[in-house]
């Protein structure tokens, strides 16, 4: 989980996740931009609709997805977290980066199989029965019925 803590522009702390996320080098690196310049075009017009509803009054998530751009141009899917807390008397910006690239990439396989199944099942040129290994039927396919998804 990377994590970031600033008061504005002031960066206090950075940790190796964050750095591993955003392909940063180093700590000095990383505080040079902000995490919003990663962000690709899409994620950026969504941030900049967060901002125009938060500046009408509007309540929005504080836990969003977003697909940022590494420093090495690879697209990195990723949670963001965020929580203003007060220390000393100042606020302070808490924000939490969790990579959920490899969860979106199994979901798009997972799809992907799911359309692949279907394709094929509806090119079968006669009907079929799909059983678990305990020989209930998970799906039934015959020419009059179609699909039957138990």
């Amino acid at each position: 989980m990377g994590i970031r803590v600033h008061e504005g522009d002031n960066i206090f702390y950075l940790n190796q996740a964050y750095l591993d996320i955003f392909g940063f080098e180093n700590i000095e690196e990383a505080k040079a931009t902000s995490p919003i310049e990663h962000y690709t075009p899409e994620s950026y017009a969504e941030y900049l609709s967060r901002v125009d509803k938060l500046s009408r009054g509007e309540m929005v998530t504080n836990k969003i997805e977003v697909d940022i751009v590494r420093k090495d141009g690879g697209i990195r899917h990723v949670q963001v977290f965020g929580k203003v807390v007060i220390r000393n008397g100042k606020r302070q910006g808490q924000t939490f980066y969790n990579d959920i690239t490899a969860i979106k990439q199994a979901e798009a396989v997972v799809k992907n199989s799911e359309q692949n199944l279907s394709n094929a099942l509806d090119k079968l040129p006669m009907g079929f029965r799909i059983t678990d290994f305990d020989e209930n039927t998970l799906i039934f396919e015959s020419g009059i019925f179609g699909y039957l998804w138990l």
